[in-house]
C-alpha cells in the first residue's frame, strides 16, 4: 500500500515537472575531465559498455519503474539524442555505502569490462554520520582499482533533499568528491549543486523528489540522465 501511494504521489507530480525546463547552471554543465577510453571504444564502432554503481538512487528508488532509473534513461538519452550504441548496467543497490560497493567492484564492475563507470556516493555515508576519513579510504581505494583497467570513471555526488541537507557533515562528503575527482583527473556529475538550482529556481521538492523526500522520481531521474548524456557526447567530440 505504501509503495501504491508513493506511486500515484510521484505520477501526480509529473505534469508539473513536465512545464519546468531541464538545465543546469553552465558550471556545472561540465564532467570536468576527459574521457578516452570511452571515446577510443566509440571509434571501433563497437557497443559500449557503461556501469552505473552506486545505492538507491542509481537502483531507482522512487521511480515508477526500472526503466525511468537514471541508468535506463541515459541509455535512450544516449542513443536517441546522440546516436551513440550503447548499453548502461545499473549496479546500484539500496542502503550501500562506499565500502559496500568496493567489496562488489570485482564482480559487478570490472567483471563487465566497462569503458565508464558512473559512481554514485556519499548520500548514505552523509544520512549515517560516516567518518568522512574512512569514506576517503575507501574512495580511494576504488579509484585506484577502476583506473588500473583503463576504463574512464565519473563520480556523481549526493541529491539535494530534505534528509541529506540536515545531515550535519553532508557538505565534508561533496567537497570530498570535488577534491579527489581533481586529484585522480576523473569526471564530477555535481547532482548536488544542480538539482539546488532547480530548487533555487522554484522547482520545489514536490515536484522533483517522491514521496519519502529523500529519492527523486521520474521527471529528476530522467533530468539527471540528459544532463549526463550531454557532456559525455561533448566530451567525445573533443
Amino acid at each position: 500500500m505504501r509503495r501504491l501511494l508513493a506511486l500515484l504521489l510521484t505520477l501526480t507530480a509529473l505534469p508539473a515537472a513536465a512545464a519546468h525546463e531541464c538545465q543546469a547552471p553552465q558550471e556545472y554543465a561540465s564532467l570536468g575531465a576527459r574521457l578516452p577510453r570511452y571515446a577510443a571504444a566509440l571509434a571501433t564502432g563497437r557497443e559500449t559498455t557503461i556501469v552505473a554503481l552506486g545505492s538507491s538512487s542509481t537502483l531507482g528508488i522512487g521511480a515508477s519503474s526500472p526503466r525511468r532509473a537514471y541508468p535506463a534513461r541515459l541509455a535512450v538519452e544516449m542513443r536517441r539524442q546522440h546516436g551513440l550504441a550503447v548499453r548502461v548496467l545499473n549496479k546500484g543497490v539500496g542502503g550501500e555505502v562506499a565500502g559496500d560497493m568496493l567489496r562488489r567492484l570485482d564482480r559487478d564492475v570490472l567483471a563487465q569490462k566497462p569503458d565508464l563507470v558512473i559512481w554514485q556516493l556519499g548520500s548514505n555515508s552523509a544520512l549515517r554520520d560516516a567518518d568522512p576519513g574512512e569514506h576517503e579510504r575507501v574512495l580511494r581505494a576504488g579509484l585506484a582499482r577502476l583506473l588500473q583497467t583503463g576504463a574512464d570513471v565519473v563520480l556523481m555526488s549526493p541529491q539535494f533533499a530534505p534528509r541529506i541537507i540536515e545531515a550535519p557533515h553532508h557538505r565534508d562528503y561533496i567537497l570530498q568528491l570535488e577534491r579527489l575527482a581533481t586529484e585522480f583527473g576523473v569526471g564530477l556529475f555535481q547532482r548536488f549543486e544542480i538539482m539546488r538550482s532547480w530548487h533555487d529556481s522554484g522547482i520545489g521538492f514536490d515536484i522533483m523528489l517522491s514521496a519519502d523526500r529523500l529519492h527523486m522520481n521520474d521527471w529528476s531521474y530522467g533530468c539527471v540522465a540528459r544532463l549526463l548524456a550531454d557532456p559525455i557526447a561533448a566530451r567525445l567530440k573533443q
